[in-house]
């Protein structure tokens, strides 16, 4: 398994890491119909409600996400996370600086981990108002606290998805283009590789113009899965 390459991964920022977080946990856990949600809290009702597509468009349901591996190992002993020893979660933050609940998740999942050399890579994605100074602070702040662990904590920055013609009645994609654009170079500078998610989701499909379903969040888990394969062990 690609994980077992790592000291432990994680998933920091808005809705689409946690987007792409729910997709690998239904890959790791090879089930389609309810592999992101949290099921041990469901009852046969919310099961029904909640599978396949509507574990990423349903609102009732995006709160049953998987948050990380650990409470999965406590509430579902017969799990395949259940020998799995790499530790994975996402951490949501929505401003800068990111709290402390935020912050100290992040050092016990990468901090302290005994090999300093194997990656600990951190998948991040912040752009929920578009705002270049605002995401650079995003980017320096993660760059420093991966940087304090003393660890190889490899980077990188989700740029944001398309906007379908449904939302708020308008297409917004020319702004979120803009900032992909302008937030790749100092990304780049600040040492992040850059994964852009317009193209994949610009001709997808939307009920809402901002959620896309299973089948894409599928594809960017993959995504994310190849950069991890590529990326050097020592």
């Amino acid at each position: 398994m690609i994980l077992e390459r790592f000291n432990a991964l994680v998933f920091i920022g808005d809705s689409t890491a946690q987007t792409i977080y729910t997709a690998l946990n239904i890959l790791l856990r090879e089930d389609l119909a309810l592999g992101g949600l949290q099921q041990w809290m469901m009852n046969d009702q919310d099961r029904a409600a909640c599978k396949c597509d509507n574990q990423f468009v349903n609102g009732d349901c995006l709160g049953y996400a998987i948050k990380g591996i650990e409470e999965v190992k406590k509430n579902r002993k017969e799990s395949p996370y259940f020998c799995e020893r790499i530790p994975h979660a996402y951490v949501p933050v929505d401003s800068t600086p990111a709290s402390s609940i935020a912050q100290n998740a992040f050092k016990d999942l990468t901090y302290g981990r005994p090999n300093p050399w194997q990656p600990s890579p951190v998948i991040i994605s912040f752009s929920p108002s578009l705002d270049i100074t605002t995401t650079t602070r995003v980017l320096d702040e993660w760059a420093s606290l991966a940087k304090g662990a003393e660890r190889n904590i490899p980077l990188l920055f989700l740029g944001p998805q398309a906007t379908g013609w449904s939302k708020k009645g308008k297409d917004g994609n020319a702004a979120l283009w803009k900032f992909q654009e302008e937030i790749t170079e100092p990304a780049k500078r600040r040492y992040y590789d850059l994964l852009g998610l317009w193209n994949l989701t610009a001709q997808a499909g939307s009920k809402d113009g901002g959620k896309y379903g299973e089948k894409v969040a599928l594809v960017q888990a993959m995504m994310v899965i190849n950069w991890l394969s590529k990326l050097g062990t020592s």
